[in-house]
């Protein structure tokens, strides 16, 4: 079943029209993120921490593994080889980055991702 997140320009940002969250447009990068902007969180496809955070600390108590890929970016340290989307947003990010998507774009400014 597909999804479709519609991304309507308001202001400096983006209101996700089927959410009704006030979000970033993906930001692409080594690890593709979303700032979601109603609740103040970001959005990834992968498990992270601080960039302050220890990643011997998340092997040592089983989180992750050795032999897991760690990539910095910004102000975290993402687990790239673990994928974990508990919404809507972190699927378009993991669908951005595997390239299992559609985009549509409208003279307005609105971006319609069908993922």
């Amino acid at each position: 079943m597909k999804t479709t997140l519609t991304f309507i320009p308001e202001g400096k940002h983006f209101r996700v029209k089927e959410l009704g969250l006030l979000c970033s447009l993906p930001k692409i990068g080594k690890v593709i993120t979303l700032e979601n902007y109603s609740a103040g969180i970001g959005h990834s496809a992968h498990p992270n921490i601080d960039k302050s955070g220890s990643v011997a600390g998340m092997i040592k108590k089983g989180f992750w593994h050795k032999t897991d890929i760690t990539v910095q970016q910004g102000g975290f340290i993402y687990n790239t080889s673990v994928a974990t989307c508990s919404g809507p947003l972190d699927k378009l990010c993991l669908a951005l980055e595997d390239g299992n998507r559609e985009l549509e774009c409208l003279n307005n400014g609105t971006r319609i991702y069908h993922f």
